[in-house]
């Protein structure tokens, strides 16, 4: 008699994503990189090759960290450093790859660069924050609302598919940017999200944020490449609905940790 306990259960990577968001001189830039793995369960009565079954996904934050004081060519040599170190890692070179960057104001310049030098086996995007609705890809750059990758990482929080490593160098901005964060609308009742002052930055959270955004829709934006919140059928399996208010980032931040620590 098979029980539970003889069933296999296990992880399997299928993609990775980084970003960057990138800052002048005396501002910090801050790169990403998370995981994508499916959850899978062996079937003990299933034949091969079909003897294992997709029951679920995580997103794991494999890496974030920040840096100042460089300019363009030192953050280049940075970013396509720290991307060549982790791709050298056994399980990670024939993994799919994506690396997005911010392209709003200074990171357009560092995309540029960045694209001359990018190892053909990867991928490089960019993404330009909008005010209008929906994704638009225009020539390799991602035009969307800030409210697309904010709604994107509160879901991944609601339903516990996002993994942080109790010892994440950036733990303590990500939860000071996620507590500023506030979701107003302007008189004709358009929708804004920003922090509560200006001395409050999000770049950590804006990174791990495009990198979530990337890792759900990437399929639903293949199959409707001009504008996916137009094709029901392309973004139902990962439909997310606005929150009213974002403290659930700083709470759910705060129960992961609880449970890695």
């Amino acid at each position: 008699m098979i029980t539970e306990q003889d069933v296999w259960e296990g992880l399997k990577l299928i993609k990775v994503v980084a970003a960057l968001d990138v800052g002048q001189v005396r501002d910090y830039s801050v790169l990403t990189i998370l995981e994508t793995y499916d959850r899978i369960r062996e079937d003990p009565f299933g034949e091969k090759p079909n003897r294992f079954n997709t029951i679920g996904r995580e997103f794991h934050i494999a890496y974030q960290e920040q840096k100042r004081g460089l300019d363009y060519p030192g953050q280049k040599e940075w970013i396509l450093q720290k991307l060549k170190n982790y791709r050298e890692l056994p399980d990670k070179k024939r993994v799919p790859f994506t690396l997005l960057v911010e392209t709003n104001g200074v990171g357009l310049t560092l995309f540029q660069m960045l694209k001359k030098e990018f190892p053909h086996s990867w991928h490089i995007r960019g993404c330009l924050l909008t005010n209008g609705d929906g994704v638009q890809d225009v020539d390799g750059v991602y035009h969307l609302h800030k409210k697309e990758i904010i709604n994107s990482l509160v879901y991944v929080l609601d339903s516990g598919q996002l993994k942080i490593p109790h010892d994440l160098p950036t733990k303590n901005d990500l939860l000071n940017q996620a507590s500023g964060f506030v979701r107003t609308y302007s008189e004709t009742g358009r929708e804004k999200l920003e922090s509560d002052t200006e001395s409050r930055h999000d770049d950590a959270i804006i990174s791990l944020s495009y990198c979530v955004w990337y890792s759900l829709y990437r399929q639903e934006l293949r199959a409707c490449p001009s504008l996916y919140g137009s094709c029901e059928q392309a973004t139902s399996e990962y439909h997310v609905e606005p929150a009213s208010h974002l403290d659930a980032l700083v709470e759910n931040f705060h129960a992961e940790w609880r449970k890695v620590s």
